[in-house]
C-alpha cells in the first residue's frame, strides 16, 4: 500500500514536471515565432523602403536604354527619399542582424555623400536661371551652365555607388531571412522530383 501511494506520488510528481516543460517550451516557442514574424515584418518594409530608395536612384544612371524612364542629373534631389529608408531603418534598428545594420548604414553613408551634390547642383542650376532672367551676359550664362554641367556630370557616378551598396544590402537581407538556403533547398526538392519522374 505505502508503495503504491510512493509510487503514485512520483508518477505525479514526474508527470507535473513533465508537463511544466512542455508548458515552458511551448511558451518558448511561441515567442521565438511572435518575435520572428515581427523581425519578418521589419524586413518586409525595409525591403519596400529601400526598393523605393533603388528606384529613386535608377532612373539617374546614365546607361538606361531608351525604353528606360530616364531623369536629368539637374533634377536629382535624394533627400526625401533616403529620408524615409533611414527613418525606417532607425524604426527597425532593434529586429535587424548587425550585418544588415552595417550594409543599411553603407547606404546611408553612401546616399548622404550625395546631397551635398544635390545641394551643389540645385544652387548652380538656381544661379543659371537668375543670370537668364537677368539678362546676363552669354559669357556669363554659359560659364554658370558649365559649372552646372561639372556637377551633374558626377550623378551618374554616385549614382553608381548607392546601387552598388544598395544590392549588397539586398543580399544580406536574403542571407538575415534564410532565404538563399531556402532556395537551395527548393532547388535539391526539385531536382529529387525531377529524377524522380523520369523513372520508368
Amino acid at each position: 500500500m505505502i508503495g503504491t501511494i510512493i509510487g503514485s506520488l512520483a508518477t505525479w510528481y514526474f508527470n507535473e514536471r513533465a508537463a511544466k516543460r512542455r508548458e515552458q517550451s511551448a511558451r518558448a516557442e511561441r515567442l521565438l515565432f511572435e518575435n520572428l514574424a515581427k523581425r519578418h515584418a521589419v524586413y518586409e518594409k525595409l525591403y519596400q523602403d529601400v526598393s523605393a530608395l533603388e528606384g529613386y536612384y535608377t532612373p539617374f544612371q546614365g546607361n538606361l536604354s531608351e525604353y528606360d524612364e530616364q531623369k536629368e542629373p539637374t533634377d536629382f534631389a535624394p533627400l526625401s527619399a533616403l529620408d524615409t529608408f533611414r527613418s525606417q531603418v532607425g524604426d527597425g534598428a532593434l529586429w535587424l542582424d548587425s550585418p544588415t545594420r552595417t550594409e543599411c548604414q553603407k547606404v546611408v553613408d553612401a546616399g548622404s555623400m550625395g546631397l551635398t551634390l544635390a545641394l551643389t547642383i540645385a544652387s548652380r542650376k538656381h544661379e543659371v536661371m537668375r543670370l537668364l532672367q537677368e539678362g546676363a551676359s552669354e559669357e556669363a550664362v554659359s560659364n554658370a551652365r558649365d559649372d552646372l554641367d561639372v556637377f551633374a556630370s558626377s550623378v551618374a557616378g554616385h549614382v553608381e555607388k548607392v546601387l552598388l551598396q544598395i544590392s549588397s544590402l539586398k543580399t544580406v537581407m536574403r542571407g538575415a531571412l534564410g532565404l538563399d538556403s531556402l532556395d537551395q533547398e527548393v532547388a535539391v526538392l526539385n531536382a529529387r522530383l525531377n529524377v524522380a519522374s523520369k523513372k520508368p
